[in-house]
């Protein structure tokens, strides 16, 4: 079978699905597949996929938006993702809440306050614009490039 669908996504034209044929001798061994469109929802097909990640070098990934999931470093950074760390969890989400965002400032001679309490004039690597409700940092400025 999967065989079959890895072909039928290389070349989608060859697509013309299965058939299943039953043991039609034996009475009663009819079964019965309704679709999508069926209008009682009980009866519909679904898929059901169950992902296990590779393990050992796994941990929880934050991805753009804020959605949390458990991948390799490869994969997350891959996605735009950030990593977390071997081993940590999506369990509480570690993507959710105000980051602190630094990015390059002008000096504009208004003064900032740093990271570590101190005034800047706006020529340092970076600063904090204020903090959220809980009193962590947060910043409205863009994402810095790594």
């Amino acid at each position: 079978m999967a065989a079959e669908v890895a072909a039928w996504l290389a070349d989608p034209g060859s697509n013309f699905g299965w058939l299943l044929k039953g043991n039609e001798s034996t009475a009663r061994t009819t079964k019965r597949f309704d679709t999508r469109e069926n209008a009682d929802p009980s009866v519909r097909p679904r898929l059901t996929i169950v992902y296990t990640p590779p393990s050992g070098q796994v941990g929880a990934c934050c991805l753009p938006g804020g959605t949390c999931v458990t991948t390799t470093s490869a994969l997350c950074t891959g996605q735009g993702g950030s990593f977390q760390g071997i081993g940590s969890s999506c369990s509480p989400n570690p993507c959710t809440g105000a980051q602190a965002r630094l990015f390059t400032p002008s000096k504009d001679n208004t003064l900032y306050e740093t990271v570590d309490g101190s005034l800047s004039n706006g020529g340092g690597t970076g600063f904090i614009v204020g903090t959220d409700a809980d009193g962590r940092a947060s910043s409205s400025g863009p994402t810095p490039t790594a």
